[in-house]
């Protein structure tokens, strides 16, 4: 665009045009400032309100909180309750390892129904789809586990055939 002003105007139309720019700049940087020392009064206050209140939650709890003799006391106590518990837990035997021999030991075909569990003793109940598959669950039974005893009717039906085993775990 061609520009028809004189010289003089020319610089005074460039003149204002600075003069607006460094207006807009300062008006800019002054707005800049003021929401960043409001921002820091504000950090200040809330910042400071909550760590008071952070020492005062804390000096509460510590007033709470009983002597360390009365701790030691609860926790030898706790930990002589969890012991006599451990040793009770450690009389009996896991049942994972059963459930993996059962299942190992169980052909295909053959499924259990129930399963109890007292200690060393384990009852199951199930079924098999013919008597031929019972007879090679009974003697897989018998070469795992101890004590294998298949009840007398599992053995009266010649095709899906309920049966009980009981058995010890050795």
């Amino acid at each position: 665009m061609i520009n028809l002003l004189p010289p003089y105007q020319r610089v005074q139309v460039a003149r204002e045009r600075r003069r607006k720019i460094v207006f807009v700049f300062c008006f800019f940087l002054f707005l800049f400032f003021l929401f960043l020392s409001l921002s820091f009064y504000l950090i200040n206050e809330f910042g400071v309100s909550d760590l008071k209140k952070e020492k005062r939650l804390i000096k509460e709890k510590k007033s709470e909180i009983p002597d360390t003799e009365e701790k030691e006391e609860k926790m030898k106590e706790f930990n002589q309750v969890m012991s006599g518990m451990d040793s009770v837990y450690s009389e009996y035997n896991s049942v994972t390892p059963i459930f993996e021999d059962i299942s190992d030991t169980l052909p295909v075909g053959c499924y259990l129904t129930s399963f109890r569990f007292d200690g060393s003793s384990v009852n199951l109940s199930g079924r098999a789809s013919d008597w031929e598959l019972l007879l090679e669950v009974e003697e897989s039974f018998k070469e795992k586990f101890s004590n294998v005893d298949f009840s007398p009717g599992s053995w009266t039906q010649a095709e899906n055939v309920d049966f009980l085993i009981k058995f010890e775990v050795k």
